[in-house]
């Protein structure tokens, strides 16, 4: 900002105050909040490893399944081979 002289005027701002020992007995409520949060978050990390942790379960008894299933398959084909073998 200018004056009419074009001098320009100085403007004090407010420092605030960052002490955190002050913030943090001054307003409880403040605390309960950030405890809540702190304790949201710890859940939905949790809820994310116990996902996972099914997700990889599931796909291990997949994967035991389909072994299983290649298994009978190559038997089966073995079996229809030696039988038709025989045929001849």
């Amino acid at each position: 900002m200018y004056r009419a002289s074009l001098q320009p005027v100085k403007t004090v701002y407010p420092i605030l105050d960052v002490d955190l020992q002050d913030r943090l007995s001054d307003n409880p409520s403040e605390m309960t909040e950030h405890g809540f949060l702190a304790a949201m978050l710890a859940l939905s990390i949790f809820e994310v490893a116990v996902l996972g942790l099914v997700l990889g379960y599931f796909t291990y008894r997949i994967f035991r399944k389909s072994e299983r299933v290649e298994g009978i398959t190559a038997a089966t084909y073995l079996e229809v081979k030696k039988f038709l073998g025989q045929l001849q």
